[in-house]
């Protein structure tokens, strides 16, 4: 199930969502028809909620074990 996702704040070509039964986190590209490019898996509680910087190049999320994780976005070619 998925709890949060959300669009990249300033281009929108990326869109970041994560829930439970896998526990896990997805982000995905918008200019490559929405297909997964990146995850973060096996967390141990379900993720809540997530959020992307204003500037697009970090992103957060936050869960039931009570950590929030903070990541780079990093685009490689």
């Amino acid at each position: 199930m998925v709890y949060g996702a959300q669009f990249q704040k300033n281009t929108g070509d990326l869109i970041i969502a994560g829930g439970s039964g896998s526990n896990e986190v997805k982000i995905f590209d918008g200019n490559n028809m929405f297909k997964p490019c990146a995850q973060i898996r096996d967390l141990s509680r379900a993720c809540f909620t997530v959020d992307f910087s204003n500037s697009g190049d970090m992103f957060a999320c936050g869960g039931g074990d009570g950590v929030i994780r903070v990541f780079n976005v990093i685009n490689e070619v």
